[in-house]
């Protein structure tokens, strides 16, 4: 198809790792056009309801029939638009085995390798070898094409479609600009496009005719060597499934003898929601099955959440498209680096070489109370001194030994100011930017009220982006 082919042409070569943010975002309407264009084309897709059923009945019979654990929860509606979540139906009390999942219910790596339809390729190609989340979008769209398929309970419970951030409209996006998580996700956009137009070439090319080699055998080489797994949350209906197995991966602890790990979708953990508790899911080796623990003691009625492990805000809409308001585990990313106009250039990358300090980073600051990352507070003293004094510390480097303390507070009078400077003109930008030109061009997306504050300009000593 000549669309595919002119997309391909324009993604399939990386971007530059230092390309900015016009860059990038000049990029993205080009790709942007040419895969709306694609959609135009190629019309919606397997057709299936838009949430998926509300009626987990089935799904839940089925899952006992494979001799599954079912105890004190049931599915219901969340509140404040969260879709399904897991509710007590009795008291539980912390460590409690709520449920216990078979890996012969889960899409897995091993059940892709395994399947009939896809199985040669996804042990054949490179990229599916290396990149089992996209196998596994590639094994959940075989699936949910068989009228026959083993997991159709399972299937029929996905929803159609993820809020994230690469499915928001330009307007939406261009409201990210200036953090860090704009240039993640306009990367990420570009390349579950070039994975898509690898995998149609593919197999147009004819990848999936049936292979020589014995798919059996090399899936039994496979389940050797994937006794643990890694659980997985999502499902799509069509094409737009790689845009969501392709990019995000809840991982679990494997537990027991000969423990490794994989990756695989598993009924029943896309009601949960991420929430900030203990560690509560793990893949039981001696059982074959994902094992879900209460994390917390509830009352009949709550909700049951869970957790995959600690992850910021930024990583949490980029890939699961929500956050959390209260996130005592949250992260600010600083990107950090020296301007090319600064004074004393040399001398000052010169020192943050010397203190063992990366640039442009990234940095990282923690919610309250934890405190400031010393490479941090070191970086930005550095960006405030100058020349003579960058001179002297390079010449004594035993006075270097505290700039990654805190002291007076946190920072000197002139790292203050700095700071000051940069979030001052970070604010400005933003400002000034006002919203995208391109208000009118909405695509009947998921979308989001999410703002970001613009890039912060040099001060006179150095360029900060803060997310």
């Amino acid at each position: 198809m000549a669309a595919i082919a002119q997309l391909y042409a324009v993604v399939r070569e990386p971007l530059e790792p230092n390309a900015s943010d016009d860059e990038l975002w000049e990029d993205h309407l080009k790709v942007r056009e040419l895969v709306q264009r694609l959609r135009r084309k190629q019309g919606t897709g397997i057709a299936r309801d838009a949430a998926g059923t509300s009626d987990f009945t089935t799904l839940e019979a089925w899952l006992r029939a494979e001799g599954a654990i079912i105890q004190k929860v049931e599915v219901g509606v969340s509140g404040a638009g969260m879709g399904n979540g897991l509710f007590a139906t009795e008291t539980t009390e912390v460590g409690e085995t709520l449920l216990q999942i078979p890996s012969k219910c889960m899409l897995s790596e091993v059940t892709a390798a395994s399947c009939s339809k896809i199985g040669s390729f996804v042990t054949s190609d490179p990229m599916l070898s290396a990149m089992p989340n996209l196998a596994l979008a590639v094994h959940l769209l075989a699936e949910l094409n068989d009228p026959a398929s083993p997991y159709r309970a399972y299937i029929a419970t996905l929803p159609s479609s993820f809020p994230l951030p690469m499915t928001w409209s330009e307007r939406d996006i261009a409201r990210l600009r200036g953090l860090p998580l704009f240039a993640r996700v306009l990367r990420l956009y570009r390349n579950v496009a070039r994975q898509y137009c690898y995998l149609y070439t593919r197999i147009v090319e004819g990848a999936l005719r049936p292979a020589k080699q014995d798919t059996q055998t090399t899936a039994a080489k496979n389940k050797k060597k994937n006794n643990g797994k890694k659980g997985g949350k999502k499902g799509t209906k069509n094409a737009s499934s790689t845009s969501v197995e392709a990019t995000s991966s809840n991982s679990v602890e494997a537990t027991g003898s000969n423990s490794t790990s994989g990756a695989a979708l598993t009924p029943s953990s896309f009601v949960y929601d991420d929430f900030v508790w203990a560690q509560s899911t793990e893949f039981s080796v001696e059982n074959d099955a994902l094992v879900f623990k209460a994390p917390e003691s509830c009352s009949k009625g709550a909700q049951v959440c869970m957790n995959y492990g600690q992850r910021s805000n930024e990583d949490l809409l980029l890939f699961q498209g929500f956050v959390d308001g209260d996130h005592p585990a949250d992260t600010a990313t600083l990107i950090f680096d020296v301007d090319a106009d600064v004074e004393a250039r040399p001398v000052r990358l010169m020192l943050l070489k010397n203190l063992g300090i990366q640039v442009p980073g990234p940095f990282h600051v923690d919610a309250f109370p934890h405190p400031l990352d010393p490479q941090l507070l070191a970086a930005l003293r550095v960006a405030a001194m100058g020349k003579d004094e960058l001179t002297a510390r390079l010449r004594d480097p035993a006075s270097c030994a505290d700039l990654g303390e805190e002291k007076d507070g946190v920072v000197s009078a002139d790292c203050a100011r700095t700071a000051n400077a940069l979030l001052a003109a970070a604010l400005a930008r933003a400002s000034a930017a006002g919203p995208s030109g391109d208000e009118d061009k909405q695509e009947g997306k998921e979308q989001d009220d999410s703002s970001g504050e613009a890039e912060a300009t040099a001060s006179p000593k150095a360029l900060v982006r803060l997310g």
